[in-house]
């Protein structure tokens, strides 16, 4: 199951209301599968905070963004590579992929 960490649009946090921690505890009581949740997690240590609280963890966003930030060199065939390797390695900052528990 798929929870939103916070209300509002989509879009990188600096940080999440404290009742999410009683909201995805609710959900997990209620739920009988895995609760992944998302919304708005660009960090790694939001991804290691919703991680102890969810079965699993959503990043979405930041990596869209970051895609954008690398636009230009992933279209040119000359600096492509090297901008794939730079995404590679900043969507590595958020591993592992999957954890459900």
């Amino acid at each position: 199951m798929y929870c939103v960490s916070s209300l509002g649009v989509t879009g990188v946090r600096q940080s999440f209301d404290a009742s999410i921690t009683d909201f995805i505890q609710q959900v997990k009581q209620l739920s009988h599968i895995p609760v992944a949740v998302g919304f708005g997690i660009s960090t790694r240590e939001q991804v290691d905070s919703m991680n102890k609280l969810s079965d699993g963890v959503v990043v979405g966003s930041a990596l869209v963004k970051k895609i954008e930030e690398l636009q230009e060199q992933l279209l040119a065939s000359d600096t492509r590579q090297e901008a794939l390797r730079e995404f590679e390695t900043y969507a590595k900052t958020f591993s592992p992929l999957y954890s459900f528990k």
